[in-house]
C-alpha cells in the first residue's frame, strides 16, 4: 500500500517547513480548455521552490488563467510527496453544467470526542507532514502504523482510544455536527476493533459534505479491504464510481485507491459500471506525472480494458502507459 499523501488543508503554522521543490502540474477533469496553456501561464512552474500558505482560489489566479478557465469549476490540490519531499499540483477543471456528486447533509449532533483526542490526531497529521510521510506505513495488522516513531507512537495513542471507545468513534463519524471532530473520527475509525458497527460508518462517510471526513474514511476502507478479501466483498462499489469525476482531488484519489481491492477479483458487473462511468478520466489521470497516483489508474483501467492482470503488471512497471491507456476496451 502507497503511504498516505499529504494534502495541504491549512498550513499557516507549517508553512516554513512545507517549503519545498514543485515537481509537476498535472491537471484532471473534462472542461474544454487549454491545459498545456494554463499549465504556461501558471505563476507557479516545476523546478521553483513552493510551500503552500493558502487555499489556491480561481479569483487570485494571474487574469490570463481567469480568461481561460473562463466559467468552469476550478480546484487546486498541492500533495506532497515523500523521498525527497516535493510538491505536485493536481488542477481540476470542470464543466459547471458536468454532473455533480450529490453530498449527504451536514450532521447536526452533538456528538464529540474529548477534546484531547481530537488534538492528538491533529498532532499526527503535523507528524505526518514534518517526517512521517517520508517513513512509510505498514497495513499488515487492518491499520496503518507508521516506520517513524515518533508518528508511530501518537497513532498507537490513537488505537488505544479507538479500542476503548469504538461506538462513540462511529456516532461522531455518522452524526456530529463538528466537521473537526468527524475529520478526527474518520480517521480513528481505522483503529477500531472490527464490529458490526465499523463498516456502516465508514461507508455513511463516503459522501459526506466535508472532502477530508471522505478523504480519510476511504483511505482507512482501502487499508481494510486492502488486508481483508472476505471485508471486501462486503464493500459496494458504486458509491466510489461518482467519485472518480468530482472536482475534488482527494476524491479521486481516494476512490481509485479503494477500487483498487475492490476490483481485484475481476468481477464482470464491477468492471461494466468502471467501463460505462469512468473510462475518459481513468485514461486522464494513468497519464499523471507521478507513478504512485498514475498506477492507481493505470491499474483500474487495465482490468476495465480487458488486459491480464500479469500483461497489466509488466506494462506498468515498465511504465508503458500508452499500451494501457491505448488498449481496446470490450
Amino acid at each position: 500500500m502507497r503511504p498516505l499523501v499529504f494534502v495541504l488543508a491549512t498550513a499557516a503554522g507549517l508553512a516554513q517547513s512545507l517549503r519545498h521543490p514543485l515537481r509537476a502540474i498535472d491537471f484532471y477533469g473534462s472542461a474544454p480548455v487549454d491545459f498545456d496553456r494554463i499549465r504556461a501561464a501558471f505563476p507557479f512552474q516545476p523546478g521553483s521552490f513552493y510551500e503552500p500558505v493558502r487555499e489556491t482560489r480561481l479569483r487570485d489566479m494571474p487574469a490570463g488563467i481567469r480568461r481561460l478557465v473562463g466559467r468552469n469549476r476550478f480546484a487546486v490540490a498541492p500533495v506532497m510527496l515523500g523521498q525527497p519531499a516535493g510538491w505536485v499540483l493536481y488542477v481540476g477543471i470542470e464543466s459547471p453544467d458536468s454532473g455533480t456528486v450529490q453530498w449527504k447533509r451536514e450532521p447536526s449532533g452533538p456528538e464529540r470526542l474529548p477534546a484531547e483526542i481530537t488534538a492528538l490526531y491533529e498532532r499526527s497529521m503535523d507528524r505526518l507532514s514534518q517526517g512521517g510521510l517520508a517513513a512509510g506505513d505498514e497495513t499488515e495488522n487492518g491499520y496503518s502504523l507508521s516506520r517513524d516513531p515518533a508518528l508511530r507512537a501518537l497513532q498507537l495513542q490513537l488505537l488505544t482510544y479507538a479500542r476503548s471507545e469504538p461506538s462513540l468513534v462511529f456516532r461522531v463519524l455518522t452524526q456530529s455536527g463538528s466537521r473537526r471532530d468527524r475529520i478526527a473520527a474518520a480517521w480513528i475509525a481505522g483503529y477500531a476493533p472490527r464490529g458490526p458497527g465499523q463498516l456502516p460508518a465508514l461507508l455513511n462517510a463516503v459522501h459526506d459534505p466535508d472532502a477530508t471526513v471522505r478523504n480519510n474514511a476511504i483511505r482507512v476502507l482501502a487499508v481494510l479491504a486492502d488486508h481483508d478479501a472476505a471485508l471486501a466483498r462486503e464493500i459496494p462499489v458504486q458509491p466510489f464510481l461518482p467519485l472518480l469525476n468530482s472536482l475534488h482531488w482527494t476524491d479521486r484519489n481516494k476512490a481509485m485507491f479503494v477500487l483498487g481491492p475492490l476490483t481485484a477479483a475481476r468481477g464482470p458487473a464491477t468492471l461494466a459500471s468502471l467501463r460505462r462511468e469512468a473510462l475518459p478520466a481513468l485514461r486522464q489521470m494513468s497519464q499523471w506525472s507521478d507513478p504512485g497516483h498514475a498506477d492507481l489508474a493505470l491499474t483500474l483501467l487495465g482490468r476495465a480494458c480487458g488486459i491480464p492482470e500479469e500483461r497489466l503488471r509488466a506494462l506498468i512497471n515498465a511504465r508503458d502507459v500508452a499500451a494501457v491507456v491505448s488498449g481496446p476496451c470490450p
